[in-house]
């Protein structure tokens, strides 16, 4: 069995410090919330970011989006 965490926790951190933390703590996956920086178009564009993700040996499992959600539209 595999366990991991959601990064929420370390928003406020850059990716690399988040993964090395995942790493050292003996997780085998994160959870990225699909905002910001991790949107999966803003990952996709841009190189840096996802070199960092590609550098560590963990599952990434994407949360869907939950920010400015409209459950009424």
């Amino acid at each position: 069995m595999k366990l991991g965490f959601s990064l929420l926790s370390l928003f406020m951190k850059n990716a690399d410090e988040m993964l090395t933390i995942a790493v050292e703590n003996g997780f085998d996956s994160v959870e990225l919330l699909a905002e910001g920086p991790f949107r999966p178009d803003e990952m996709l564009g841009n190189k840096e970011v996802s070199e960092v993700f590609h550098s560590y040996d963990l599952d990434v499992y994407m949360h869907a989006v939950n920010v400015d959600i409209n459950l009424a539209s």
